[in-house]
């Protein structure tokens, strides 16, 4: 158990300094709460309905987006896809992030780090850059909430930093 607690203790640290090194005590903060349902039709497809409240994440505007989409997992292939079968949320193994699963006082706890770039084509240009890290908790079969601190710098077309607390509730059916 030690060695768990370790290791979530080492990822949140680790987060922390990745976001702090280049915050500047200027730059503006913000909470970003946001809710998910996943609704699953069978194995392999399920419905995602979301929906996120932000003021300056894109614009200087408060806004609630939400939206929904219809996900289709494409079965994996290779030497891990047997096992990968067996786990009963294998879809999570694939995302394009790191991650690593730990379970701290029987709940499954997933640090993660992730990066993500954007490309605008009204100024044809790589424009920002989303530094997350995070924990994601599962409470039950049901119920999972994550935390999250994120650094978001726009460069085109005026430079700009926005630091931001994430609260994301999911729930699954």
């Amino acid at each position: 158990m030690p060695t768990r607690w370790t290791s979530c203790l080492l990822a949140v640290l680790c987060t922390c300094v990745a976001l702090s090194d280049t915050a500047r005590a200027d730059d503006p903060w913000e909470f970003w709460p946001e809710a998910q349902l996943f609704v699953g039709l069978n194995p392999r497809t399920r419905v995602f309905l979301d929906a996120a409240y932000a003021k300056g994440k894109e614009s200087d505007e408060a806004s609630l987006d939400t939206a929904g989409y219809l996900d289709i997992s494409l079965l994996p292939v290779g030497p891990r896809r047997r096992r990968l079968l067996r786990t009963e949320d294998w879809q999570r193994g694939w995302r394009l992030e790191a991650t690593r699963e730990l379970v701290v006082l029987d709940h499954a706890v997933v640090p993660y780090l992730n990066v993500e770039w954007f490309y605008d084509t009204r100024y044809d240009g790589w424009t920002r850059t989303l530094y997350q890290g995070g924990t994601e908790v599962t409470l039950n079969r049901h119920l999972r909430f994550e935390l999250n601190l994120s650094q978001q710098t726009d460069t085109l077309p005026s430079r700009s930093r926005l630091n931001a607390f994430g609260v994301v509730a999911k729930g699954y059916f």
